[in-house]
């Protein structure tokens, strides 16, 4: 028995830009190719298929710029304000 199976697909792909923090003023830039291919198996009767995506760093560097002479960083959820207050009487 003998079966005849045929696949189809196509595929897109995009640039995207990506920043991300990378230490005290340093950004981080990838460019990324992002591919999405579609694939589909024809057999008698029967039809499946999937979509996959991928992406793929082309591109990567570290801007740098200046380090300050000083550094608050404030992560509690409160008002910078709030913060910015604590942090001057506490260790003032």
């Amino acid at each position: 028995m003998s079966v005849r199976m045929q696949s189809t697909g196509s595929c897109s792909a995009r640039f995207e830009n990506q920043f991300s923090h990378a230490g005290i003023n340093q950004t981080t830039h990838q460019i990324l190719l992002c591919v999405d291919v579609s694939v589909s198996i024809l057999l008698p009767g029967f039809r499946t298929g999937t979509q996959v995506t991928n992406s793929f760093a082309v591109a990567e560097t570290v801007i740098v710029g200046e380090v300050p002479d000083s550094y608050t960083y404030f992560d509690s959820g409160n008002p910078v304000e709030e913060d910015a207050f604590e942090y001057s009487i506490n260790n003032g």
